[in-house]
């Protein structure tokens, strides 16, 4: 179409083989160079996870100090209600049972928005399948910390889709599980779950 490509070194016609080359070798260092960077992002970020240092976004019931220090949320309203659905599976073993206990007796389920730490940051829901799900395999609330839980499958992303889709990892799979990282709200969960990988049905 008579279209020039111009970068900071010059101008280059498409339709001469020496500028079609010379774009072509600069394409194929760009990819390169961007895999490469990538690799080196990978490779920093997992350094971090080994040492335990990756500040990974935490659940609700947790909050994160300045200094990188994890304490329970100092809302004790929180700390009870999530203490208490946690308590309750353990009693009752089904999360279908604990949803159906939460619903009898009206208990609404935390979830704060944002990184502040004030009253105004939580919003007070009816309990759902949803979060249900959210907060019992969430290997936090055992102490845990985890990474690699997901990854992406090609396989799955539909067409015209950008953001990859995410599918569960096997927990034996997981790049990495490090046990007391966190303030546990329960203790016999955490070792549980691990064991079967994190993976319930609401029902």
């Amino acid at each position: 179409m008579g279209t020039l490509i111009g970068d900071t070194d010059g101008i280059y016609d498409p339709r001469l083989y020496n500028d079609r080359l010379l774009l072509g070798l600069k394409g194929t260092m760009s990819e390169a160079e961007l895999y490469l960077m990538r690799q080196r992002l990978n490779a920093g970020r997992l350094s971090k996870v080994q040492r335990g240092a990756y500040g990974q976004r935490l659940p609700t019931g947790l909050v994160r100090l300045a200094d990188k220090c994890v304490l329970k949320d100092p809302d004790q309203q929180i700390q009870h209600v999530l203490g208490l659905v946690l308590s309750k599976f353990e009693e009752l073993g089904s999360a279908y049972q604990v949803l159906r206990y939460g619903k009898q007796h009206a208990i609404l389920l935390p979830r704060r928005h944002g990184s502040g730490a004030g009253p105004g940051d939580v919003r007070w829901r009816r309990p759902s399948e949803a979060a249900m799900s959210a907060i019992l395999p969430n290997p936090a609330y055992a102490g845990a910390f985890v990474h690699g839980r997901r990854t992406s499958d090609p396989r799955r992303q539909p067409p015209g889709r950008r953001p990859p889709v995410m599918v569960r990892r096997p927990v034996e799979e997981w790049q990495c599980i490090m046990q007391d990282a966190y303030p546990a709200y329960t203790y016999c969960i955490s070792r549980r779950n691990l064991r079967v990988g994190i993976h319930l049905r609401v029902r």
